[in-house]
């Protein structure tokens, strides 16, 4: 649409947001695309639907409706291992309790070789609300992340240091 001139956003069927179309849209090769911030924090925990209605001087069309849960609380996360300034023994045990309804992956992030890279530790399925692995390292000091992230992205960050030897 050329002549855009209102875009709504409708939740569960009430107007949530008009956009103002100079200042949250942009035109990019024969489309608008349009950004904004809305607070969903009244709809936690529920399932919403929602569309948008955008009209130009003449027409209103609707988008396809579109439905989603609203979650934005941040996973409960207590690392039980591995304990911080503990040496392994070439082996890690990595014990986690998560308290997280819609969890998605635990894993760890450390620095290899100047480039920071994510190992995967449990994904959607957890034993009794609990991610359990062991991980072999090379001998060395490490300094890990340990992140915790749910379906809707929301995610915990927790430093871990250890080291680890052959003997």
């Amino acid at each position: 649409e050329d002549n855009l001139k209102e875009v709504k956003l409708i939740v569960n069927g009430s107007l949530i947001k008009e956009l103002n179309v100079s200042s949250d849209c942009s035109y990019e090769r024969r489309f608008y695309e349009c950004y904004t911030y809305i607070n969903l924090s009244q709809f936690e925990e529920s399932d919403v639907e929602y569309w948008f209605n955008a009209s130009d001087h003449i027409n209103e069309v609707s988008s396809r409706k579109s439905l989603i849960k609203v979650d934005s609380t941040l996973p409960k996360v207590n690392v039980v291992s591995p304990v911080n300034y503990t040496n392994y023994i070439r082996r890690v045990p990595f014990e986690i309790e998560i308290n997280e309804t819609n969890f998605e992956t635990a894993s760890y992030i450390y620095d290899y070789r100047g480039r920071e890279r994510e190992v995967r530790l449990c994904s959607r399925r957890l034993k009794n609300g609990v991610c359990e692995r062991t991980r072999s390292f090379r001998p060395g000091d490490y300094n890990v992340t340990i992140k915790v992230e749910d379906l809707a992205g929301n995610f915990v960050l927790i430093p871990r240091n250890f080291s680890v030897s052959y003997f």
